[in-house]
């Protein structure tokens, strides 16, 4: 998921470093024993690799895309949302993770909808109801007090106001990418250039996007975007990693990534029906709604299928709007953000000479500089065997490294620490 720089030399004995984050890492090789058994039961070591991957953690950066809906039924999740997004951005802190965020939503101190009617709706001359507002308070954003009531506060938080009306139900997964270099209005998703949050995006950065709602998602088809580019897609979360990842209205070329190595993962906290919670009849649109046991069950319109579909395929949190307890919820978003960069690593691909995903040593460096080599074991069911172990994505055709859960939150529970995977070649 990272952006890839690869140091090619002319000795096939010396190492071609292929390093994963935001700048080219040292060759960190030091460990007691130079040579460690690979997959196929043959010595191989360091000296033996063609390939080197790197991670460092204090060089990771992430920028994080608060996506809230503003609609009438969203008081809870609006309420639920303020109430938690400090501890996530505290969590993120104590870990040193590089990180930002990014709040797209109605700004504002308003958390009734009147239903009615409004004339001049925020001064834009519109007529429409009033949205629930987002207002982040301190410490990460302002609050309502202050010379800018609910704005930034630099440069760990941004907060982008969509006016006149917000962010609909089922425009927030549009509005995540079309807000990017334009101010787009919620009555046709049009606007004036500019005043986007591209100002923001850093091109290293990981984008994480945390799109929070009760509804399905719309995302407009050929006609919001290039036909070569959409190709057959019609369902919105294929049009929108169709257009994120090659419409260069959203972002230089590289900035959110490529199919092969995407740059952005989707978050979604929806209306999927969690363990232990009931689903709502087909009739009310499949929604989960609250546990029978409290006294005001939240409802959800709907699942959230789309939303769900492309977290699915970015790797993403998918997380229930429905949950009473949303420490839980914003909990399980920090640590995907936390380690995300480190946990899987892709294979790299070489035509000259293709890696052998037999001869791979791993190796793990904690924060006071001792390495230990990672053990393979042959799938995730395996993990309790050697908890700081690590498995492929795929036993006859890998092309991912994936750590152990204990593994992956040794990786993410410091800043000091670096992993280093070495690969060897089909030719050597």
């Amino acid at each position: 998921m990272n952006a890839r720089t690869t140091l090619v030399f002319s000795s096939r004995s010396v190492l071609t470093a292929v390093v994963l984050g935001i700048g080219i890492f040292g060759l960190s090789c030091s460990s007691n024993d130079s040579s460690k058994s690979d997959g196929s039961g043959t010595e191989f070591g360091p000296e033996n690799a063609c390939v080197m991957e790197s991670h460092r953690a204090e060089d990771r950066a992430v920028d994080i895309v608060f996506v809230v809906s503003n609609s009438s039924s969203m008081v809870d999740g609006v309420r639920n949302t303020i109430s938690n997004i400090n501890a996530f951005s505290n969590k993120l802190e104590k870990s040193g993770l590089d990180y930002q965020v990014i709040m797209l939503s109605a700004k504002g101190t308003n958390l009734t909808d009147t239903r009615e009617d409004v004339e001049d709706l925020k001064g834009s001359g519109l007529v429409g109801d009033m949205p629930i507002d987002v207002c982040v308070p301190p410490p990460l954003g302002v609050g309502p007090g202050g010379t800018e009531p609910c704005g930034d506060n630099a440069p760990r938080f941004h907060h982008l106001d969509n006016y006149p009306f917000g962010v609909t139900s089922r425009n927030g997964m549009w509005l995540a990418i079309g807000m990017y270099n334009r101010y787009y209005t919620w009555a046709d998703d049009s606007g004036p250039e500019g005043g986007g949050w591209a100002k923001w995006a850093r091109f290293d950065a990981i984008k994480h996007f945390i799109v929070i709602t009760d509804d399905d998602a719309r995302v407009p088809g050929v006609e919001q975007g290039d036909a070569s580019i959409i190709g057959n897609a019609t369902e919105p979360w294929d049009v929108f990693d169709r257009l994120i990842l090659g419409d260069h209205r959203f972002g230089p070329p590289g900035m959110f990534g490529s199919e092969d190595e995407r740059k952005y993962v989707y978050n979604t906290v929806c209306g999927w029906a969690y363990p232990g919670g009931d689903s709502a009849s087909a009739n009310d649109g499949g929604g989960c709604i609250g546990s029978a046991s409290e006294s005001n069950p939240i409802h959800a319109t709907s699942p959230g299928t789309q939303h769900q579909k492309l977290a699915v395929l970015t790797g993403g949190v998918v997380e229930s709007v429905c949950r009473s307890d949303w420490s839980f919820v914003f909990d399980r978003l920090a640590d995907k953000a936390i380690n995300a960069i480190g946990c899987e690593i892709g294979i790299p691909s070489q035509k000259d000479n293709p890696v052998d995903s037999d001869k791979v040593l791993v190796r793990f460096t904690d924060a006071a500089g001792s390495s230990q080599d990672l053990p393979r074991v042959s799938s995730k069911s395996e993990c309790d065997q050697a908890t700081m172990g690590w498995y492929y994505d795929s036993k006859d055709s890998p092309k991912t490294i994936v750590l152990c859960p204990n593994a992956c939150d040794a990786v993410g529970a410091t800043s000091a620490v670096q992993l280093d995977v070495f690969l060897g070649c089909l030719d050597g």
